[in-house]
Formats: C-alpha cells, sequence, structure tokens
C-alpha cells in the first residue's frame, strides 16, 4: 500500500482529535475553549506526521539483497521479489 501524506495527515488528526476529546471530556464541559485546543493540539500532531511521512517517502533507502526468483535465459531475465524490503 502506498504512503500517501494527506491520506495519512488526516488519519493523524483524526485519531488525536478523538483521544484528546475522550481524555478531556470533563475538562470540555468546564472549558469552552477545550474544543478550539484540542483541534490545534491535534492539527499540530498531525503536521509532524506528515513530515515523518514525507520523510519516509523523499529519504528512506531500501535495504539491497531482497530475496528474487528469476525466469528466462540469462539475457532476458524477468523475476520478482519474493520478500519484503527493508527501509534503513
Amino acid at each position: 500500500m502506498p504512503l500517501i501524506a494527506p491520506v495519512i495527515k488526516q488519519k493523524a488528526k483524526t485519531a488525536a482529535l478523538n483521544i484528546l476529546k475522550s481524555k478531556n471530556a470533563a475538562n470540555g464541559k468546564d472549558n469552552p475553549q477545550a474544543d478550539k485546543t484540542h483541534e490545534a493540539v491535534a492539527e499540530a500532531i498531525s503536521a509532524a506526521v506528515e513530515v515523518v511521512i514525507n520523510s519516509i517517502l523523499t529519504e528512506a533507502q531500501i535495504a539491497p539483497g531482497i530475496p528474487v526468483t528469476t525466469a528466462g535465459s540469462p539475457a532476458a531475465q524477468a523475476g520478482a521479489t519474493t520478500a519484503p524490503g527493508k527501509i534503513i
């Protein structure tokens, strides 16, 4: 599955917002600014997640040596990986 930074960012924001609201449900009733604070914190968390995903997509390297099965003559080799790559 491809890593799509904006999609993961939105998932992270939703998860963070849900966690903050559930952990601070009692405070939300007493503090009318709680929802704004939760939204701001969730946005900050999701922005950081987006940076991490973009860094992985642009800077990570895959370790050499992924097992491959091949078919065909030596001049026309075709193959497919048989194991997942490892990010280094």
